[in-house]
């Protein structure tokens, strides 16, 4: 019994590793160069503005509308051998309610090849903000409130050998060539909305809040197809990288005797442009989303934007 499964443990190790190596695919060096020195380190400031539309099929003017205390932020990474961290904190004074301190927490991991990328994620919001009236720039603080979504993000792109994501998305190749692809992206998720009992001011909607109060959680699955494009300019040293992606799926309400599929569509579009050096890389990152998801009672529209300025810095290994 032990030989059998050390024996299907040498199959496995070597049909995995020959997968790899057709993946491995070589790149044309004539359109993407690696750099020399692997490690590098980051600083960003950025901002970033979530919102959560709750959508009536029948009358519009029952929408209601939550966002996330947005605020400038500043962060660091560090990418050395196999260790990579990253950490961001908010600039004081920059929220849109700068008395209200309302929880945000997210966690990233990035896994890439030269073919795919697998991007893990979290995030939570607990505490949202609603306009005071039809006054959009005066916000008040709805505490009972949360919102929470976990998954995976999987890539897998088609032109590795003239395109690379890697320049694109983090400037950590040299795109030499113009050149483009097209790619899919695949998102299986689960979410979370709840509101616990108690006074509800800014909630004038009784629909809304009988859609926060029953706690719902469901299940997603996205799939998506995209193109990238890198527009390489003096061999590489400036870039500018669109990408554009769409797609739709399904969702399942776990919490609900209704247990019908429902649709789900989501619109994402990023643009990175910058200097890419061999030592020194400087770019600005865009990025805006918009899903929307069909619950059971109303329909959940979220809202992501976030722009950053990266300065990064690559050095040879510590001796």
């Amino acid at each position: 019994m032990i030989r059998l499964r050390y024996t299907g443990l040498c199959w496995l190790v070597l049909i995995v590793g020959t997968i790899q190596k057709l993946h491995a695919q070589q790149f044309d060096t004539t359109y993407i160069s690696q750099f020399e020195k692997k490690n590098v380190v980051e600083l960003y400031p950025g901002i970033y503005g979530t919102s959560f539309d709750f959508k009536d099929r029948t009358d519009r003017r029952k929408d209601f509308r939550l966002v996330a205390n947005s605020a400038a932020f500043v962060g660091g990474y560090i990418n050395y051998k196999w260790l990579s961290a990253k950490y961001a904190v908010y600039i004081p004074g920059t929220s849109l309610a700068r008395n209200e301190k309302l929880r945000f927490t997210s966690f990233r991991f990035r896994y890439s090849t030269r073919h795919m990328m697998f991007h893990p994620f979290y995030d939570s919001y607990k505490g949202l903000l609603a306009a005071e009236g039809t006054n959009k720039r005066r916000f008040e603080a709805v505490r009972n409130v949360s919102i929470a979504d976990a998954g995976l993000d999987y890539y897998y792109f088609f032109n590795t050998k003239r395109y690379s994501f890697h320049s694109a998305m983090f400037f950590s190749e040299k795109q030499v060539k113009s050149a483009g692809s097209l790619f899919l992206m695949a998102t299986p998720m689960w979410q979370r909305a709840s509101w616990k009992f108690g006074a509800a001011p800014v909630m004038p909607d009784t629909m809304t809040i009988q859609l926060l109060t029953r706690n719902p959680s469901w299940l997603t699955l996205i799939g998506r197809v995209g193109y990238g494009y890198n527009f390489s300019f003096d061999q590489g040293k400036w870039m500018v990288a669109p990408t554009f992606m769409a797609g739709g799926g399904a969702l399942r309400e776990i919490k609900s005797d209704d247990h019908r599929l429902r649709p789900v569509t989501d619109v994402e579009a990023t643009l990175n442009a910058g200097y890419n050096g061999s030592r020194y890389y400087v770019f600005v990152a865009g990025i805006w989303s918009h899903q929307h998801s069909d619950l059971r009672l109303k329909d959940m529209q979220k809202r992501d934007s976030e722009l950053t300025l990266t300065f990064g810095y690559r050095f040879d290994k510590l001796k």
